[in-house]
């Protein structure tokens, strides 16, 4: 006899849904799914029960439950996948975190909030780099920072080649979570970089900025990783702030999060 293949995951599946109360029914529904893949009940790329065995199990209508898998679908947490089942995605943070990219990319201060989160990110990665960087990860440092430190690449290049030195710095700080927050943040970044490396003399003085940070995670000095990432961003940014400022006649600096221009 053919088996079906829901069966092989045992006749109790749907048994680890808790029957949930009738008020604020898919919320709790979506909220009951979340804490079992929290749990570890529920584990990335595992089938859940059919439609209907989840309504049975949660004991809500299944246009409910539907309501909910859609939700937990369009924030990339199920993956629905027609003819085939439900299932847990991936998990993986630059998926989870989509949603965010397009939230950002749609509201109007998205740059200026861009810089607030990358101005406390990535100091501190700089200052984790410096400190818990393989002797790999400061060869891949000192590898991406040889083509930024040549001026006058062309446009594509340079745009490039700075991904590339921040992603090898965040990747030596050794947190997953923190690199995949960062990582999350690429599609809106490049972007911003997209405005700076067209601001007249950001790209010597971005030379000079990258060099003091790069020395410092070489040296394995922590604090002046910090301050040399925390220093090479507000000047990035005030310098596109006021770039933007002489073109369109606008732009608040931000108040507190950026500190007065450094020199290098």
């Amino acid at each position: 006899m053919t088996r079906n293949p829901r069966d092989a995951d045992g006749p109790d599946k749907a048994a680890k849904f808790a029957r949930v109360t009738r008020r604020g029914a898919t919320a709790e529904a979506v909220a009951g799914i979340q804490d079992l893949i929290r749990g570890g009940k529920l584990k990335a790329g595992e089938r859940l029960p059919t439609e209907r065995e989840l309504a049975e199990a949660l004991g809500l209508s299944r246009p409910t439950v539907r309501e909910a898998i859609q939700a937990l679908a369009a924030m990339n947490i199920l993956d629905v996948r027609h003819g085939s089942g439900i299932f847990v995605a991936s998990l993986d943070l630059s998926t989870l975190l989509a949603p965010l990219w397009f939230a950002l990319e749609l509201t109007e201060p998205a740059f200026d909030q861009l810089y607030e989160v990358r101005i406390v990110l990535e100091p501190y990665a700089a200052q984790l780099a410096a400190a818990r960087a393989t002797p790999g990860d400061l060869a891949a440092i000192q590898d991406a920072f040889k083509p930024i430190s040549d001026v006058g690449l062309d446009r594509d290049t340079r745009l490039a080649a700075d991904v590339i030195l921040h992603r090898s710095i965040i990747e030596a700080s050794h947190n997953d979570l923190l690199v995949g927050v960062v990582a999350s943040l690429g599609v809106l970044a490049r972007k911003s970089r997209e405005l700076t490396v067209e601001l007249p003399d950001r790209e010597a003085q971005a030379v000079e900025e990258h060099r003091a940070l790069v020395d410092a995670i070489l040296r394995r000095d922590p604090e002046a990783a910090r301050h040399a990432m925390h220093r090479h961003l507000s000047n990035v940014y005030l310098d596109a702030q006021q770039h933007r400022t002489e073109m369109f006649g606008s732009g608040e600096v931000l108040g507190t999060s950026l500190p007065p221009r450094h020199a290098t």
